[in-house]
């Protein structure tokens, strides 16, 4: 549900901003961002592993989701505001496609309930 909605929203987002030429398309990234946005939502202290380039060294962190999801938005929106000021046609349609399918991702796991988990236990009869 999350990605269709985020392609969606991604996608109107993405062709409205700027100079809103009124060509709607669902992007596959918006669709990704919008599960990044539902992931911050529902699991922000989940650990991911990240690539650290030290240099010439190479280690990994394990990160709380929201610090590399949020700095992922966060370049996002930068990108896409600096892109308006382009003289390329269309260059922040894409960025603007990623904030919009984030934030719907977000919105929309934030609408449905979490629900409570059972675990099935024999009974000892």
């Amino acid at each position: 549900g999350g990605s269709i909605v985020g392609g969606v929203v991604g996608g109107l987002l993405g062709s409205r901003i700027g100079n809103g030429n009124g060509r709607n398309v669902a992007t596959a990234a918006g669709a990704i961002a919008g599960v990044m946005g539902a992931y911050l939502n529902k699991l922000p202290q989940s650990r991911i592993v990240t690539l650290v380039f030290l240099v010439i060294f190479v280690t990994t962190l394990e990160l709380p989701a929201f610090f590399p999801l949020i700095y992922w938005f966060v370049i996002q929106f930068f990108n896409g505001v600096g892109a308006l000021e382009s003289r390329q046609a269309g260059a922040h349609i894409a960025w603007f496609a990623h904030i919009g399918g984030f934030m719907a991702g977000w919105l929309m796991a934030r609408m449905i309930k979490n629900r409570t988990r059972y675990l099935w236990r024999p009974s000892m009869n």
